[in-house]
């Protein structure tokens, strides 16, 4: 089995071992700090109640294991929109051996398609030639953009999808993110980590050359929104949830759980593999009444700035069609103050009533959304 992206998504070396300063990029270990307290305080507050806001999270480092499933509905949190890996990665046998993938002309090694410092591009002739920091980086401070949010922008669930968005508004997003203005409710969401330090490290040049590349991609989307009681059982995997095989079966709760359709092409980071997102019964049709209407004033309606269609308006961002699991997080960010920079406002507004079965069937229905 492959790592999952590059090395400084491994769980971090415990005290005791002494860890090789070449052991992984350089932000990994400015990115490596415990949660603080104030993390359970925000994840407290999007429900109001019954989560105790004082009690210390369970992750105590970027990489460590978070509730999912069962256990995080029964907590009444939100942990499991944020699945990560719940053990340190192990080494990857035979790293140089060439992998492939059916239909395409590319060959990776297992070390470069875990490297973090280039796009794995298996459908180049399916886009324009990418700029040098969205291709390969700058090690050993600033990761491909490709590898994570994918040579054609279309991004995973564990990150934003970029294609489509404008200029100006993903440039706003980096200095946001840069001042502290744009953080996400759970620190210890790996992914979100590496962003901020990626953030701090990139020249204005970069950013220039990424945003205006992926701004010109048409986004096409590739989750599939499936209401369900009960889902095939499921363990947290990669920032996703993977399959298990065999019949067995669980029960979903209040939460949504996205898992890629195709693990191997997941892992291989294939950019055309599609997902499925399992919502609970009736969200779809209830979050179209509190996206169209506001649910008569409670929830102000989303279209009156994000768009006909919900795709946009000006530099108003895209929703339709988006992975539900990014966009609630997004939700859930805005809902806790952590994401507040200066055209946020609106949206500070919006999410303050939400609770979280709202969030979940506002982003059920705008992922089931043709973009």
């Amino acid at each position: 089995m492959l790592r999952h992206g590059p090395q400084s998504y491994a769980k971090p070396t415990p005290p005791e071992r002494k860890q090789s300063r070449r052991s992984g990029p350089g932000f990994a270990r400015s990115a490596r700090r415990s949660v603080a307290k104030d993390d359970a305080d925000r994840l407290g507050t999007l429900h109001g109640s019954n989560m105790n806001a004082r009690q210390p999270l369970l992750a105590l480092c970027m990489a460590a294991t978070l509730l999912t499933g069962a256990a995080a509905v029964a907590r009444g949190g939100v942990d499991w929109a944020f699945p990560t890996v719940g053990s340190a990665a192990a080494l990857t046998p035979k790293p140089a051996r060439l992998m492939t993938l059916r239909g395409s002309r590319a060959r990776y090694t297992r070390s470069e398609i875990e490297s973090g410092f280039l796009a794995i591009d298996w459908w180049p002739e399916s886009h324009a030639a990418l700029p040098a920091v969205v291709r390969h980086g700058r090690p050993p401070d600033v990761l491909a953009c490709g590898y994570c949010h994918l040579p054609d922008g279309e991004g995973r669930p564990e990150n934003a999808a970029l294609a489509g968005l404008t200029t100006k508004y993903m440039l706003e997003q980096l200095r946001d993110i840069r001042s502290g203005a744009h953080k996400g409710v759970h620190r210890a969401w790996l992914p979100s980590a590496v962003m901020d330090q990626v953030a701090r490290a990139v020249t204005t040049g970069e950013t220039s050359a990424a945003a205006a590349y992926f701004s010109r991609r048409r986004f096409l989307g590739r989750t599939r929104v499936v209401e369900a009681a009960e889902i095939p059982t499921v363990v947290p995997e990669a920032f996703v949830y993977r399959r298990l095989a065999g019949s067995r079966r669980e029960t979903l709760g209040e939460r949504i759980v996205e898992t890629p359709d195709d693990f191997y092409r997941f892992e291989l980071r294939d950019s055309t593999v599609g997902y499925t997102a399992y919502v609970p019964p009736g969200s779809i049709a209830r979050g179209r009444e509190l996206v169209s209407s506001g649910d008569r004033g409670r929830v102000p309606a989303c279209a009156m700035c994000h768009g006909a269609g919900l795709r946009g308006s000006a530099d108003v961002p895209p929703l339709a069609g988006r992975s539900p699991t990014q966009l609630f997080r997004q939700l859930a960010a805005f809902h806790a103050r952590t994401r507040h920079g200066a055209h946020d406002t609106p949206m500070l507004i919006e999410a303050a009533p939400m609770s979280t079965a709202d969030m979940i069937a506002i982003v059920a229905y705008l992922a089931s959304l043709k973009p």
